[in-house]
């Protein structure tokens, strides 16, 4: 670290840095294979647009094996965890030193996606997930070997999911249904296992999921689609079950809904988490702009929508 004007302890600065970058590094990263190779703390002074007077500069770099996913985004530069470790970093760095800033370099390999499919016997080995945390339980309640992160979120599969479609099918029969964003297959999987149906179609745009999906998923009543679920062919069904990205929920429904809605007699749409509560009014309010039944029901902190025309 180079020496800066002004009476501050570089040495201790930079510790600290390092320290407080080690531990906010935890709190984004959950896959296990991930690895930060080492943490640097360089300093300088500089002008800047909203000072006349220099300001000391500290740069926190980061080097790992995986950069998108401490970066949280597969671009090479910007992503929300890279701006919520720097946030933090300049916090604790003005409370040592008032007029400074700190910018976060993280280096490494990129990849396509921030997604990823970890065995479920590894994230409990390393202990990232409890053995009785319900996503694991559903997991092995259904046979499926892996979980699905994006970034540092659990994605799929949802114990939420899992619960509504049991309930379901002890109150009434599904014989066809289609499973948009598959994921894990947790859908197809639950319907085989619980109910009695005749076909189940899963579509799912990742080559690598859906081939994660058949290797557990061998009941010959499951069809795998390889396509988008915004522009895939639909059909008659008993059960529509679409579960998209938060940022794709509103996209889906602005496109889709019209065309789920005339397809399926249950359309069962996951859009979020039960903190988000404007977001989930928001998709309530356009659920029932189009006339049908709308039921909404939470479970392990997620919002489902039971939607029929």
């Amino acid at each position: 670290m180079q020496a800066l004007v002004g009476n501050i302890d570089d040495q201790s600065v930079s510790a600290e840095l390092v320290r407080v970058c080690k531990n906010a590094i935890r709190s984004v990263l959950i896959a296990p294979s991930v690895e930060i190779l080492d943490i640097s703390v360089n300093s300088f002074r500089s002008a800047r647009f909203d000072s006349v007077q220099e300001k000391a500069i500290f740069v926190v770099t980061i080097r790992a094996n995986d950069a998108s996913m401490v970066r949280g985004d597969a671009d090479s530069y910007k992503g929300s965890y890279k701006e919520r470790i720097e946030a933090v970093l300049d916090f604790h760095a003005k409370a040592m030193f008032p007029d400074c800033e700190v910018h976060l370099e993280i280096d490494g390999p990129n990849t396509g996606s921030v997604e990823r499919m970890i065995p479920v016997e590894q994230l409990t080995r390393v202990g990232r997930l409890s053995s009785a945390s319900p996503i694991v339980e559903t997991a092995r309640r259904f046979s499926i070997p892996d979980v699905l992160i994006r970034g540092r979120h659990f994605i799929a599969p949802s114990p939420a999911i899992a619960l509504y479609l049991d309930s379901l099918l002890q109150k009434e029969p599904i014989r066809t249904a289609l499973d948009l964003f598959g994921g894990t297959g947790l859908t197809a999987a639950v319907l085989c296992a619980k109910g009695n149906p005749e076909r189940v179609k899963v579509v799912e745009k990742e080559r690598a999921h859906l081939e994660k999906m058949k290797e557990h998923l061998k009941d010959r009543r499951v069809e795998f689609f390889l396509g988008d679920s915004f522009s895939c062919k639909l059909g008659r069904y008993d059960l529509v079950v679409a579960d998209p990205y938060y940022e794709d929920a509103m996209r889906f429904l602005a496109l889709r809904l019209d065309a789920v809605l005339e397809s399926a007699r249950v359309f069962l749409f996951v859009p979020g988490k039960v903190e988000d509560l404007r977001w989930n009014a928001e998709i309530e309010r356009k659920l029932r702009s189009t006339g049908s039944t709308v039921h909404k029901w939470d479970a392990f902190g997620q919002v489902l929508f039971d939607v029929r025309k």
